[in-house]
Parts: structure tokens; C-alpha cells; sequence
């Protein structure tokens, strides 16, 4: 007799918008290649996974804890992966034509279709019984729906590529000489004789080979030679041309990547014709992907030694995505740390059960779920001298959601994720009522204004949790050469004294308050060369003992003198001054005003190479061509709506004052600044310690390999608990490294013995 659920069941509606997984349980790791598969409910399309008879530990089952909070959701599809043996010849006389080409696949390659065969299984949980769908037409539709269907994962993916290309107007509107030339079928690049790697020039058809890569591979860079000879803004490579209108597409105007809306009469007037064309390279896409996915990173010691592979419990890898090394790197180094392990780890199974969000869109569920990962060891094991790792898709995809960068594909800052994830997480917990994490990384800071004419003062206080230190451009560089740049007092020029009436000088020092639990501290070992950012590759010594206390010490804001005279108070709404002539010197390098205006304010208005600085960091903020807020204070409408969100109107038009009125930067500011953190009275201590009784340890580091922070490498140094020396994280690859590369770091976590 057949299961009686599968009569009264109501089945999810599946259309060609609808998005669901097929490959991962929701709430772990297991998926459609493990041993039992993946469960895929047939009413919500929630995936959950099943027992595992291999697996001898007490993980819980997801399938069934989703039957517990849905009593009527009976029945699932089994999804299960395994793979095929490959056929013994590739070849086949009068083979149909191969489906459309996916990004990242060139012909030749191997599919996923040939490597592994998919197996479908509907079964009744409550019933334990596997299903057949021969008798139920209902059943068998949404099967077949399912089958066809492509994966959530799939469309974010593709989406997540797609985004980072636009088209511009030098593309749009590119010039084409007439009675151009057709491109031959013998080619090379025109300034040397190599053969792959060319880019064809959209004007002329000039043939130039790529830039040289700082490993030594890619070309000679007669491509953008050509262009900066003649101004010629727009080529596409050869090789990643395929009949449905793909290409890689460069304008050397924006120095991006772009999209060709009219590519095929492009290259038409070249002598190219689309529907002839075969893709025989890897685009600049795929070939930064198979960069990163093979950097080996130094996973040998210093005489050519392989390091020693690790798994297990705390030992376990984060699977490259493509281009999300710096991901990984952060959530290895954060993970790590108590408050991390014991918010998201412990209580996993208890917040699963009682959770009534959609766990896609839970930051506690991905949390827990990427801390069981990491900590259970079920997903670890060496094999081979090789770990899988897990994916960290679903914690990507929510902690970059509706962010410009963070949600693409591309390769981003790791110090800019770290804060990032923080404050997504800060604001996941003020809206559940939990007790802040952030709290741990929090400190304060006390800015002291003192005007040379009165000497009259003025003292306000922000809080963070960051610290991001200049590296002084010398041979030999300690960290307190670094904090010694940081802390130095600053000349502030042209400064409008409130109570002198005049312009004058004034003297900026800025000091601890507060201490964290845990200090992330950022070197930035990138400057201006000749206008164009560069990475230093300084080498910085870290104190001999290994403790940080001494230099935190160090800059402790000093207690105040009595009967000082404090500057007045400037009028509400006033905004910070910015010096024109340095707008005016910024502007005679080739900078918008706008920028110049943003940049000065968003540095403290006095400091020209840290404003250039900010300018390239934040070339590609959709806002940096936006004039700073005008001189009227924040827009009523803006602080009315932050008012509906439960935040005061002081609070409020303070965010907005700082953020240059923009909405969504406001919300994150007044998350990462709690109200009251500025002003002329001492600060409360709700963020961060006073006292420097225990001792700070390095607990992990993230380093870098390239000449960007938008491209190269990043990995990260664990401190790990019960291991006799440190841990290389570098994505899956997980090894002990006895003594690692500390000196060259681009950041670091330091954590109070006492928080421990």
C-alpha cells in the first residue's frame, strides 16, 4: 500500500522565477555527494540533510528537525551525487552540438553533466518510506519541476558575475575606422611575437598582448602600450569570443572589465562573424579564479620542506568560491575567538529548532551553521594530504546581500569585510534582543582640539573597533614606528577658532580611552606611487615580547588638567570646514571637486596624500561623485525616517552630519558609534575596558600576496587552541607553520588574556 500523505499533500509551486537549493543542507555541510544525499521538502523546498549511517557522532538530522516545526510537511526528494567513471574517448563521430556554454568552461573541458550522475528518490519522512511517483502525476510534476530547475546557487552565482560588468560610454560609443582591416587567421601581437593572451582594438584592429602579471605571466603589455599611443580606449580579447555573444570586452579608458551591448557589429566590421567562433582561452575572469584557486602561498618552510597538513576539530578549510580568499581569511581569524565560538557554536541545534526565519536569511542560522562546520571536524578529514573544506555559499550570499561589493564576485578588501561582518552582525543581534558581540571589539577614542591662539580646547570621543595604522617608508619599521605615525599630533591649518573669531592653527591629538577584548589592527602598507596605489611591502617587527599592553599604554588619553578652558560650542548643524586651497590642489591632479570634498572630510580635512588615498580606496562607492551634505545640516526627511526606525533625533542627524546625509551609511554609522560617543564630557565605559591589567596575544593574523588589496591572495595565521604551533588557513589547505611570516601581515587580531 502506498504512503497516505502523498494524497493530501500540497506541493510548492515551481515556476521558471522559483529559487531553491538543490546541494546543501540549510543548517550544515552535508550535501547531495554524502553518503544519504540531501532532502529537499516537497511542500516549502526547504534542504535539509538525513541520518548518515557512516557518521558514528550525534548530529542532528535537518529533515526531520524541519518535520518537528512543520507537522504537515511529510514528503521529500532524495538528492544524491556520485560520480561516473569517465568514458574511455572523448570523441564521437556526428556528436550533437554541445548545450550553451556556462561561464567559466572552455570546449574539451569536462562537465559537471559527465563527471557525476544525479539521483532523484521521493520518500514519506513520517512514514520512512521511499515513494513511488508512477501512480501520482502530481508528484511526479513536481519532480520533473525539480530536475529542470536551475539551483538557487546556480542563478545567484551567474548573477553575482554578471553584476560586476557593466557597459560605459567609451564602449557605447566607440569609434571605428572604415575599410577596416579583417583580422587574419595567423595572428600575433604586433609589438612581439607572442600568440595568446591579444587583445584586438575596436578602432583600428591592432593586435596587443596583455599586461604583464606581477608572477611574470600574462604578456608584454603592448596592448594598453597601444592604447596609451593613440587613445584608443576599447578592445576584446581574442579567444573568449563564443556564438552567443560572450567576450571579454576592456576599456582602457575606465581600466574595467566591460560588456559590449553591441558586440556583434562590433566585430563584424573586423572581419569577425560571432556564429563562426569557438572559445579556445580563459577569460580574465576565469584565469584570476585558477590563480587563486592553485596560490600555494608558501605551504613549504624556508628549506623547501612541505608543511604538515591538519584536520579535525577547529582545522577545517573554507572551500574557494572564487575570488573569496579574503572571506575566508577574516572568518578563520574571527572564528576563532571565544565570543565567536560560543555565541554561534553552543546554542546551534537550540536556535535551529526555534528559529521562525528563513534560514537563508538568518544571520544566527549561517553563523551557527559555518561554527559547526568549523568546529565538528565531520568535514575535515585529510585525505591524501588533502582536506575538502566546506563552501561558505550561504554565509557569503547573506553578509554581502545588498552590499555594491561584498555580493559580486570579485576579489575585495579584507579589512573592509572584517568591519563589515561586524556591523551586519551587530545589527542582526540589536534587532534579536542579543547581548552585542561587537562589545569585545569596541574601544574608544578621545580626539583633543587645541587652538594655538587661545589655547582654548575641545574634546569629543568616537567609538570603533578598528585600528587602521599608517607604515612608515623605511628599511627597518617596528610596530611602535607605526603607532608612533598614527598618534603624532596633527597641524590643522586654516582652523576657524570659535573663540579667537579668525583663522589660525590648531593642534589635533588623539588618544585611547577605552580598551577592547579584541583589538583587529590594520597596517596600511599601500601609498601613492606617482599618483597610482601601490603595496609597500614593508616588512613590520612586532614587539619583542609579544604582548601589546605596553604600547596601548602608551597612548592612553591622560587624565585633564583642572580649571582648563574649553573652546565654545560651535552652532547645531555646522559643518566641518573644508580647506579650499587643499580642494584646489587635489583638483589639479585630475580629481573631481566632489571627490576632493568627500575625501578631505572623510580624513579630517588636513591631510592631502591620506584624502588622495581615500580616493582610490573609495573609487568605485557609487556615492564618491556626490557633493558632501551642504552647510543646512541633515535633510528633515532623512533624520524623520531614521527617527521611524527607533533611533533619536540627536543620534540620528548626527549619523547623517558624518555620513554626508547618505541613508544607508548613516544606519551603519549610528550601529558602529552608540548614542552619546561624542562629546566635550568624559565617555561612559560601555564600550571597551579602562585598565590595562591583562596582557594582549596575537591570536591570528590575515596576510596578503599581490600588488592590491583588489587582487592576489589572502590567508590567515590561527592561534589555534591545543596546537604546538600556528595554523595556515589558505582556503582548503589547512597546515601547522611552526614559524609563521608575522612581520609581513595586513591585519591583525589581538586578544586580552583575560577574555580568553
Amino acid at each position: 500500500m502506498d504512503c497516505p500523505h502523498v494524497s493530501n499533500i500540497c506541493f510548492a509551486s515551481i515556476n521558471a522565477t522559483t529559487e531553491f537549493y538543490k546541494e546543501e543542507c540549510y543548517y550544515c555541510f552535508d550535501n547531495q555527494d554524502s553518503p544519504a544525499g540531501v532532502d529537499l521538502c516537497l511542500s516549502c523546498l526547504f534542504l535539509g540533510c538525513k541520518p548518515d549511517s557512516t557518521q558514528d557522532d550525534q548530529k542532528a538530522c535537518h529533515s526531520l528537525m524541519h518535520l518537528d516545526k512543520n507537522p504537515g510537511h511529510h514528503l521529500t526528494l532524495n538528492i544524491r551525487r556520485t560520480k561516473v567513471s569517465p568514458p574511455s574517448g572523448r570523441h564521437i563521430e556526428n556528436q550533437p552540438p554541445s548545450p550553451k556554454m556556462t561561464k567559466l568552461a572552455i570546449p574539451g573541458e569536462e562537465s559537471e553533466e559527465e563527471k557525476y550522475q544525479i539521483h532523484y528518490q521521493p520518500h514519506c519522512l513520517t512514514c520512512n518510506k521511499d515513494l513511488s511517483p508512477e501512480n501520482n502525476p502530481k508528484l511526479a510534476d513536481i519532480i520533473r519541476n525539480i530536475e529542470s530547475a536551475s539551483s538557487a546557487l546556480h542563478k545567484s552565482n551567474v548573477q553575482a558575475w554578471e553584476e560586476t560588468r557593466t557597459s560605459c560610454e567609451h564602449v557605447l560609443c566607440a569609434e571605428q575606422f572604415p575599410d577596416l582591416k579583417p583580422v587574419s587567421n595567423e595572428v600575433k601581437c604586433e609589438g612581439c611575437d607572442l600568440k595568446n593572451n591579444l587583445w584586438l582594438c575596436f578602432t583600428c584592429g591592432a593586435l596587443g598582448c596583455g599586461r604583464r602579471q606581477y608572477d611574470g605571466s600574462g604578456g608584454n603589455g603592448h596592448g594598453l602600450a597601444h592604447f596609451q599611443n593613440t587613445g584608443h580606449k576599447v578592445s576584446v580579447k581574442l579567444g573568449t569570443i563564443t556564438p552567443e555573444g560572450d567576450a571579454d570586452v576592456y576599456c582602457y579608458g575606465c581600466d574595467d572589465e566591460r560588456v559590449d551591448p553591441e558586440l556583434k557589429e562590433h566585430l563584424s566590421k573586423l572581419g569577425i562573424h560571432i556564429h563562426d567562433q569557438v572559445k579556445t582561452e580563459k577569460s580574465v575572469t576565469e584565469l584570476q579564479i585558477e590563480h587563486n584557486l592553485l596560490f600555494d602561498f608558501n605551504m613549504t618552510t624556508e628549506d623547501g620542506k612541505q608543511l604538515t597538513p591538519l584536520g579535525g576539530p577547529g582545522l577545517t578549510g573554507l572551500k574557494n568560491l572564487g575570488n573569496s580568499c579574503y572571506m575566508a581569511s577574516v572568518v578563520q581569524a574571527l572564528f576563532v575567538l571565544p565570543s565567536f565560538k560560543e555565541r554561534y557554536l553552543a546554542s546551534a541545534d537550540l536556535h535551529h529548532l526555534m528559529c521562525q526565519e528563513n534560514p537563508l536569511d538568518c544571520f544566527h542560522c549561517q553563523a551557527s551553521k559555518l561554527a559547526y562546520g568549523l568546529y565538528s571536524g565531520r568535514y575535515s578529514q585529510v585525505q591524501d594530504e588533502h582536506q575538502d573544506g566546506i563552501p561558505p555559499t550561504m554565509f557569503k550570499r547573506l553578509v554581502g546581500k545588498g552590499h555594491h561589493e561584498f555580493s559580486t564576485m570579485q576579489q575585495q578588501d579584507a579589512f573592509e569585510y572584517a568591519g563589515h561582518l561586524l556591523n551586519v552582525m551587530e545589527r542582526y543581534e540589536k534587532a534579536s534582543g542579543l547581548s552585542p558581540s561587537m562589545a569585545n571589539f569596541q574601544f574608544k577614542q578621545e580626539h583633543r582640539l587645541e587652538c594655538q591662539g587661545c589655547s582654548r580646547a575641545r574634546y569629543s570621543s568616537d567609538t570603533t573597533h578598528t585600528l587602521s595604522l599608517p607604515v612608515p617608508e623605511a628599511q627597518s619599521v617596528s610596530l611602535e614606528d607605526c603607532f608612533a605615525k598614527f598618534f603624532e599630533p596633527e597641524l590643522v591649518e586654516g582652523y576657524n577658532c570659535p573663540q579667537c573669531k579668525v583663522s589660525t592653527v590648531a593642534v589635533k591629538t588623539t588618544r585611547f580611552l577605552t580598551y577592547p577584548k579584541v583589538l583587529i589592527l590594520n597596517l596600511r602598507q599601500f601609498a601613492l606611487v606617482n599618483w597610482v596605489p601601490t603595496k609597500l611591502e614593508i616588512p613590520v617587527a612586532m614587539p619583542s615580547s609579544g604582548d601589546l599592553k605596553p604600547l596601548l599604554e602608551k597612548y592612553r588619553a591622560p587624565q585633564r588638567a583642572d580649571g582648563e578652558l574649553l573652546l565654545p560650542d560651535q552652532p547645531e548643524g555646522h559643518p566641518q570646514e573644508i580647506n579650499q586651497d587643499l580642494v584646489n590642489q587635489m583638483m589639479s591632479m585630475g580629481l573631481s571637486q566632489a571627490q576632493c570634498q568627500r575625501a578631505l572630510r572623510a580624513t579630517g580635512g588636513s591631510d592631502v596624500d591620506a584624502a588622495v588615498s581615500w580616493v582610490f580606496e573609495h573609487m568605485d562607492d557609487p556615492d564618491v561623485e556626490e557633493l558632501p551634505a551642504s552647510s543646512s545640516g541633515p535633510d528633515p526627511e532623512s533624520i524623520a525616517m531614521l527617527v521611524s526606525m527607533g533611533f533619536s533625533e540627536t543620534h540620528a542627524a548626527q549619523a547623517l552630519r558624518s555620513t554626508d546625509s547618505n541613508m544607508e551609511r548613516a544606519v551603519e554609522w549610528i550601529f558602529s558609534h552608540p548614542e552619546g560617543s561624542t562629546s566635550d564630557q568624559p565617555p561612559s565605559a560601555d564600550a571597551g575596558v579602562e585598565d590595562l591589567s591583562a596582557s594582549y596575544i596575537l591570536k591570528a593574523f590575515v596576510s596578503h600576496k599581490g600588488t592590491s588589496t583588489h587582487c592576489g591572495h589572502y590567508v590567515a595565521h590561527v592561534n589555534v587552541p591545543d596546537q604546538p604551533a600556528w595554523v595556515l588557513f589558505n582556503d582548503n589547505k589547512v597546515a601547522a607553520q611552526p614559524e609563521p611570516p608575522v612581520e609581513n601581515a595586513y591585519l591583525y587580531f589581538f586578544q586580552r588574556q583575560d577574555a580568553m
